[in-house]
């Protein structure tokens, strides 16, 4: 320091401590922006998380959905739909299992196959129960017709 001047990078500045203070502002500044850069990365970071947990649980609903429209339409009467819905929620089952990250792809594949094999079980269902109910219709038709020929 020579006088009444201080040399701060090398420039002279008053002897009113404006280079100090020129100093600290420069040390908040840089706290503030490396906050700001680890609040970032930190949302970044977050918001990727809900993104990747979001499709496997939207998956799992609608698989959950398609195994309980194939229960409520009846598909444990019939054998093949019977099958197809144990399988259903035996898959819904293991994917629920598979909680990390590095399995994420196979419980998706597992929801799906899950939702795919509720959708075949309830189809099943349904020509199970269209198909009796032809039958029906086709015997009320018989003893119609002997009872006209009567």
């Amino acid at each position: 320091m020579s006088g009444n001047y201080a040399v701060v990078g090398g420039r002279g500045v008053g002897a009113c401590g404006f280079g100090i203070a020129m100093r600290a502002h420069a040390v908040v500044y840089g706290r503030n922006v490396m906050n700001l850069k680890l609040s970032l990365m930190t949302t970044t970071v977050l918001v990727g998380l809900a993104c990747a947990t979001s499709v496997p649980a939207e998956k799992g609903e609608a698989s959950s959905a398609a195994i309980r429209a194939a229960e409520e339409v009846g598909a444990k009467h019939s054998p093949d739909s019977a099958l197809y819905l144990q399988l259903a929620k035996e898959e819904f089952g293991q994917a629920r299992a598979l909680t990390d990250q590095k399995n994420k792809d196979r419980a998706e594949r597992l929801l799906l196959r899950a939702q795919v094999d509720a959708e075949l079980s309830l189809a099943l269902a349904r020509s199970e129960s269209e198909k009796s109910e032809a039958l029906g219709a086709i015997e009320k038709v018989k003893t119609l017709k002997e009872s006209a020929v009567q």
